[in-house]
């Protein structure tokens, strides 16, 4: 599944693409009608070929034997399929894979083992990436390149596949005379880049640590499946926070459930510690995918009766968050049960639980959960923890009148993150903390700086969520001065950022934008 900000081919090279089948197509079998399904299918096609010419007419004449989506599910099995079968293909275009293997004869054994390690990779990859997980020199990036087996892209400094070349590099490396374990053995330095991204991802170096995951997405998600299908809970585990965070700041919200829910139906069928608590941290970003499904649903933000009773929102029944809660709790009780204690792993659950007992108005649960947060932070000795935790007991002080303490906590933990460098979390208590404080005492003009600060930080990072609850709320403000105009154009400019991935889980004071998925 393409993420949302992928970009495979731009919109109009795609259209060229599937003008050429339907063309192709139709040559082969005249009065063919194309239902939109079909048409779907056939950008697919597409998709899968990069684009390919060939490989597209090749496709093109199985039209009169297999649908669109049949065609496209034969191309992403095996390489086969894109073999001439009719009499009118141009001479020495009978088959993708013939070119291909004129190609690799080309290569010298050395050169061989280099391009199936690199088969690895999807979306290109960095000579540093190259070398560190694929042991591939600069040498024999260069002798591929010159072989047109890769591009280098100067823009963005990568080294690319064309995607056909790289399904043909990965079944050489797929062979008997080459182990599954080889692949493993790669992909196992992946694992370790997630990992190493947690911590960067919460202090200063959060920007580059977002760009570079995102750059390797592709490459962190074909690991992720591998490990999957491995059974492998060590190298799951080393992925968990950091695409809670990436998918998260980058609101890939939908791609991410689906990703969890692969591994949650094999990692729920082993019996071990390890196992456990990772499932726990599956839970709990099922608990965060059903919360999304609640407000995102609902067509105005929701909200707790404390925040409306300030005359900010609506509260909303909010029965469908009964399950999530269910879900995040479940989480909780599984690292509970677990024999030695998984500090690591309960603090996201946590933050999940708090998140959604606040909207369902559970009298005392906030609370306890934010004490449990402070709890489990001050043993991790984690001050970005310890800072979460301050946050959680300020929207709870906040809950209970208590105005002073709620802006003393919520001071605390800002001057924690921006000592950081955390852009993300210094958003979301700027905007949604902060401000919410200085509404509650009307002091508007000191919830606009609040609300500019925190936009801010989240344009920084390109935070869709804080940008647009920023504006959001920046409205809400203005018409309580009763500049229903000024309103009008914070409002807009809100909607003009909604693009379907909208909605956070990091709720913890205001609404924010129902958005839609």
């Amino acid at each position: 599944m393409a993420l949302p900000n992928e970009s495979r081919r731009d919109q109009a090279s795609l259209s060229e693409s599937v003008l050429l089948f339907v063309d192709r197509a139709q040559a082969v079998s005249p009065g063919l009608e194309w239902q939109p399904e079909d048409m779907r299918h056939i950008a697919r096609i597409c998709n899968l070929v990069g684009g390919m010419p060939l490989a597209i007419e090749l496709a093109a004449t199985w039209v009169d034997t297999l649908s669109p989506c049949e065609i496209a599910d034969e191309i992403e099995q095996n390489l086969d399929i894109l073999g001439a079968n009719r009499r009118d293909t141009p001479n020495g275009q009978h088959s993708i894979r013939a070119a291909f293997d004129r190609s690799w004869a080309m290569l010298d054994s050395t050169q061989q083992a280099a391009f199936r390690r690199l088969s690895v990779f999807r979306g290109g990859f960095t000579r540093e990436a190259g070398e560190a997980v694929a042991r591939v020199g600069l040498r024999n990036l260069q002798a591929l390149v010159n072989k047109s087996l890769l591009r280098r892209n100067p823009a963005s400094n990568r080294y690319e596949f064309h995607e056909l070349l790289r399904h043909y590099a990965m079944e050489q490396l797929k062979r008997p005379a080459k182990p599954r374990r080889s692949i493993g053995n790669t992909l196992c330095t992946s694992a370790s880049f997630m990992a190493d991204r947690w911590p960067r991802l919460r202090d200063r170096e959060q920007k580059s640590a977002l760009h570079q995951v995102e750059a390797d997405i592709e490459n962190a998600r074909a690991a992720w499946q591998y490990w999957v299908k491995d059974r492998n809970v060590e190298q799951l585990r080393q992925f968990l926070h950091t695409f809670w965070a990436v998918y998260e700041i980058r609101g890939w919200y939908i791609t991410g459930v689906d990703l969890f829910e692969q591994a949650v139906i094999v990692v729920r069928a082993l019996n071990t510690e390890e196992a456990r608590a990772v499932l726990a941290g599956f839970w709990w970003y099922r608990a965060c995918s059903a919360w999304r499904a609640a407000t995102t649903a609902a067509r105005t933000p929701p909200a707790p009766s404390w925040m409306a009773a300030h005359g900010l929102y609506f509260a909303r029944g909010a029965a469908d968050l009964r399950g999530a809660s269910a879900l995040a709790q479940e989480g909780i009780r599984i690292l509970n049960n677990l024999s030695r204690p998984d500090d690591e792993m309960r603090m996201v659950p946590l933050i999940s639980l708090f998140i959604i007992d606040c909207l369902l108005d559970e009298e005392g649960v906030p609370l306890r959960t934010a004490q449990e947060c402070l709890e489990v932070a001050t043993r991790l000795g984690d001050p970005w923890a310890t800072a979460k935790a301050r946050q959680f007991l300020a929207v709870r002080a906040i809950q209970d009148g208590e105005m002073e303490r709620a802006e003393s906590l919520g001071r605390s933990a800002l001057e924690i993150f921006e000592s950081r460098g955390d852009h993300w979390s210094k958003s979301i208590v700027c905007i949604e903390l902060l401000a919410l404080v200085a509404i509650v005492d009307r002091r508007f003009e000191e919830a606009k700086d609040w609300m500019r600060a925190g936009l801010r930080a989240a344009e920084e990072i390109g935070y869709k969520y804080s940008i647009q609850t920023a504006y959001w709320q920046l409205g809400f403000v203005a018409v309580l001065e009763d500049n229903y105009a000024e309103a009008g154009q914070y409002w807009r400019r809100a909607l003009g950022i909604a693009d379907g991935n909208l909605g956070s889980a990091t709720f913890i004071g205001f609404g924010g934008s129902s958005g839609r998925e």
